[in-house]
């Protein structure tokens, strides 16, 4: 809008849009600010006509202390509270209440109910120091202040508190519900008209100890206040059904917002309670959820190929397959196949939209077109399409292949069988106990989604279905027969919800569970920090410090923030090790980082983030590259422990072990974190930003992004615009092999290889098929 540059706050009242407009740079949060330094323009602008109402210069107005309400504007200037008419500009009256100086982010003003509320960072107002007038100066504190919204006469005034805010500087909250105030942190609440207190809550053991309270502000509604100590702490204002929420998070400064019946929960950068705490921008209600039972044999649908099929063993056709969503279900990434380092390009498909990781069997190919909710079959050696098959939903993963049955998890809450031969269904099975469906990333799903990549170990096929053990009832984790879809196994994850009065809580580590691909070590089953054994008995794990790190028994591979986690956020990674890793960081540490591989003997992994500052894992483009290495499937990350050793060794590039941050081991939040104590097999420093690698026989084939900086577009490269490379490396030594460009970045963890072919799905939504001068014909 013209004449608005500037602009740093705005309130919309009654059709009129109030703005502030700063000259020159804003108020910091901790700024110490007095009379000079505040120069701003107050303007009102009628919104349907966008013309200017009024304007007023050189006026000072304190940063969170203006407010409107009822065709009247009241804003602070350090000094006063002043009050105009909104629709005019014209002053209405003015009341003392003097600050003098204070910092950025302390004040609030609230107009309500014919009240105005001010909280401040001031003197000692005098009217409660009349007995020390003369003999003291008065002191400095946060004040509350009530005025008449109409003439500005003072009703009240009472001492402050603190903002609940932690690790920031933003001011305390007001809230006034039913007629009652309520200021920061406190448990007391005050009548609007009299500022006596006329309710005072017990809340139990609600907030934890330990750690700090989020860095935003606080939120509330007519009967809960929304308070920000781990997640969203709700306190009951009207009876005792408070209740602490660790597993959900909100962004620093803006933090979560109550409306339309519903609580809002935008993406948080967090990494507390990995394997719990939820991910994703979600829209929550409070409608209780009905306890979670699991479906039966009347949630499933026999289709047209039912009993039609004559079953084979069960294991892979043979060893050159990739029949199921990183070979097998160990999760592995490698095969002992062949692939050739000289690589020519045999073929190519064009998909609707992006694809997931090809699965091989025999002359055949499958993947998924993810948002078209559809699984194609092709040929393995020419593309040529043979059939389709449309489900009821997205299919965020590729199927699994298994004993001529293709089995495959879909968002609209079921798992498919189809037979392999032509597609025709053999039986859909609706995991979801209730057909109930939301939006999600634009389209309709289950609340109980299934993953695309369900596991099939001897003969049952094992998935989840749901989004968290806190939302809707839970998780039901399944176990069928992969032959008829009959339910064999089931477990139910809910909760635990805390019993307040009794249950401390705890930073960094809870109880809880989250989806994600199911992993075998060839026995026993991991989902995230949750271990089965086949029959889905819940298996003990052993919590070795207050930071949730897990001892699980056997190595197997981990993804903190899920398989199917693309985002390249710096907290997440990958181990192939015996622990869930719980909160710590893993920059130091063997056998982790953003993808890893591995086979009996070793492990392959690239680390995007060597280096730390602070809080935050780091990458500097352009610089040295990435951590590319392998090391011996036996060498296990340790937590550093002073009283005890082997102690760890320094293998990273020397810059690391400079970086500014908390130093300490097991049990140090956000310290070092795990690191090794044995050398790596083979290291290197490589110009390339793996997003897909697979061990083939001799070779580690790698595809990603040019590590370059361009001075003109310095985000090309990152953003996929300056191309993308396929690297062949030799896995004994890492030595750089062949180098082959790409028109596409990969698609995330989108590489597999199969009869020595290489297979690769794109971000631009193509599949493409690698070969050698003569590729090996096979049958099915």
């Amino acid at each position: 809008l013209e004449g608005t540059k500037g602009t740093d706050e705005m309130i919309l009242s009654d059709g009129v849009l109030i703005v502030k407009i700063t000259k020159g740079r804003s108020i910091g949060a901790t700024a110490r600010m007095g009379k000079e330094s505040l120069n701003d323009t107050l303007a009102a602008i009628d919104v349907r006509t966008g013309k200017q109402l009024w304007r007023k210069e050189d006026v000072r107005v304190m940063p969170y202390a203006l407010s409107a309400l009822a065709g009247r504007l009241v804003y602070h200037n350090l000094e006063q509270l002043v009050c105009f008419n909104t629709k005019t500009g014209d002053e209405i009256w003015r009341a003392p209440n003097m600050i003098g100086s204070t910092l950025g982010a302390v004040s609030t003003l609230v107009l309500t109910d014919g009240v105005v509320l001010f909280h401040g960072h001031g003197p000692e107002p005098t009217a409660s120091n009349k007995q020390a007038k003369g003999k003291r100066k008065p002191q400095r504190g946060f004040y509350l202040t009530a005025l008449s919204l109409e003439e500005g006469q003072p009703l009240w005034q009472r001492k402050g508190h603190r903002g609940q805010a932690g690790a920031c500087t933003q001011p305390a909250d007001l809230f006034v519900a039913r007629g009652t105030v309520w200021c920061g942190g406190s448990l007391e609440g005050y009548d609007l008209r009299t500022g006596e207190v006329d309710k005072t809550l017990e809340i139990g053991k609600l907030i934890s100890p330990g750690h700090h309270y989020r860095c935003h502000r606080s939120k509330a509604t007519e009967r809960y206040l929304i308070w920000p100590k781990r997640g969203a702490e709700f306190v009951d204002l009207e009876g005792d059904d408070h209740m602490r929420n660790d597993w959900l998070r909100a962004p620093c400064f803006t933090g979560a917002t109550p409306a339309n019946g519903l609580l809002y929960v935008p993406p948080d950068q967090c990494f507390c309670y990995p394997g719990v705490k939820v991910f994703g921008y979600m829209a929550m209600s409070a409608e209780p959820a009905d306890t979670l039972k699991p479906a039966t044999h009347a949630n499933l649908q026999r289709g047209s190929a039912y009993g039609k099929l004559k079953t084979q063993n069960s294991k892979l056709k043979t060893d050159d397959d990739w029949p199921m969503y990183r070979r097998d279900g160990l999760r592995s990434g490698a095969t002992k196949m062949l692939v050739p380092a000289e690589l020519k390009k045999r073929w190519q498909i064009q998909l609707t939209c992006g694809g997931s990781q090809p699965v091989i069997v025999g002359d055949r190919l499958w993947f998924a077109e993810k948002d078209v909710h559809r699984v194609r079959c092709l040929s393995a050696t020419d593309g040529r399409d043979i059939w389709s098959f449309t489900a009821g939903g997205r299919i965020d993963s590729t199927p699994t292949v298994c004993d001529g049955l293709v089995l495959f998890g879909c968002r609209d809450g079921s798992v498919y069988c189809l037979r392999a031969g032509d597609g025709a269904l053999v039986w859909r099975f609706g995991a979801a106990p209730v057909d109930r469906r939301i939006m999600s990333y634009g389209q309709l799903e289950s609340l109980w989604p299934v993953q695309g990549s369900v596991l099939v170990q001897d003969g049952v096929v094992y998935f989840a279905a749901g989004r968290s053990s806190f939302l809707d009832g839970g998780m039901i984790v399944y176990g069928l027969d992969a032959k008829t879809g009959r339910v064999l196994y089931s477990h139910v994850l809910e909760g635990p919800w805390p019993d307040i009065n009794r249950d401390t809580g705890a930073p960094f580590a809870t109880e809880g569970a989250l989806p994600d691909l199911i992993v075998s070590d060839g026995r026993d089953l991991y989902m995230q920090r949750i271990k089965y054994d086949a029959k889905l008995n819940r298996l003990e794990t052993t919590q070795e410090s207050s930071l949730g790190e897990l001892d699980m028994g056997a190595n197997h591979l981990v993804a903190t923030g899920g398989f199917l986690d693309d985002t390249g956020f710096d907290r997440l990674y990958w181990m192939y090790g015996r622990r869930w890793p719980g909160f710590y960081f893993s920059q130091h540490a063997p056998k982790s980082g953003q993808l890893v591989v591995f086979d009996e003997s070793n492990t392959y992994a690239v680390k995007y983030f060597y280096r730390r500052d602070q809080w935050s894992p780091l990458f500097i483009p352009g610089d040295q590259g990435y951590l590319l290495f392998a090391d011996d499937v036996d060498n296990e990350p340790i937590l550093q422990d002073k009283a005890k050793k082997p102690r760890a060794i320094d293998w990273l590039p020397k810059e690391a072990y400079s970086d500014k941050h908390r130093r300490g081991g097991r049990g140090v939040e956000k310290g070092i974190g795990y690191m090794r104590q044995h050398p790596a097999k083979w290291q290197k420093m490589i110009g390339l930003r793996i997003r897909a690698m697979v061990l083939a026989g001799d070779y580690l084939f790698a595809a990603g992004l040019p590590d370059a900086v361009d001075p003109e577009d310095p985000m090309a490269a990152f953003e996929g615009r300056k191309g993308a490379l396929l690297q062949v490396f030799s896995a004994s030594d890492g030595s750089l092999v062949k180098s082959l460009p790409l028109s596409s970045p990969p698609a995330f963890d989108g590489l597999s290889a199969a009869h020595g072919r290489l297979y690769l799905a794109t971000l631009d939504s193509r599949v493409i098929c690698f070969a050698g001068e003569a590729p090996r014909q096979a049958k099915l």
